[in-house]
């Protein structure tokens, strides 16, 4: 299971002066200097017939209009496209990506728990529907299960997974997220 994020702003854009005014007042130093930070390591060690959630799938900043509207992230290339009155902004959109461990030339049955889920948040909540799996050509997910097979001499395999999420007329600014499940069964 993973969590999905969506951040929906009107105010995304008007923080860009603020930050430049800061970055200005701050200055370049004129001598050489250096710090030291730690940075996050992570690792998944799968035992075979496992599943594991390697990415969350991120629709990114939307600003939301008077007008209701739709925002899909492709599977396959990973694209975000809006319709409506829906405005993408920023470039902090993802697919999900899941990986798990077989044998190789073995079958998988792939499905979702539900075909629809909905992100919550401070405004009214937002469904996500449509679920698609990357591949040749892209390929719709639901609770009817998907047949592949893992074409690796390891068996290891990963797959990544797009939706579309409907934004309302007038979706109040904050952070919305939910939850769906993957199903994968060995066979």
């Amino acid at each position: 299971m993973w969590t999905s994020t969506t951040r929906l702003s009107g105010r995304a854009l008007r923080a860009l002066p603020a930050i430049a005014a800061l970055v200005a007042a701050v200055g370049v130093p004129t001598a050489a200097s250096a710090a030291a930070a730690p940075g996050p390591g992570k690792a998944i060690v799968l035992r075979r017939l496992d599943l594991a959630a390697l990415r969350d799938l991120k629709f990114g900043s939307i600003v939301a209009t008077n007008t209701a509207g739709s925002v899909t992230i492709d599977a396959g290339t990973g694209a975000r496209t809006a319709t409506g009155g829906a405005i993408p902004v920023l470039n902090d959109h993802q697919t999900a990506q899941f990986g798990g461990a077989g044998r190789n030339n073995q079958f998988l049955s792939v499905s979702l728990r539900s075909n629809t889920i909905q992100l919550t948040g401070p405004g009214a909540p937002m469904t996500v529907r449509n679920f698609h799996i990357a591949g040749t050509p892209t390929t719709p997910i639901s609770t009817s299960p998907v047949t592949a097979r893992i074409n690796s001499p390891t068996g290891a395999y990963m797959f990544t997974v797009g939706a579309t999420v409907d934004v309302n007329a007038n979706q109040a600014p904050g952070t919305y997220t939910g939850t769906f499940e993957m199903i994968v069964v060995y066979l």
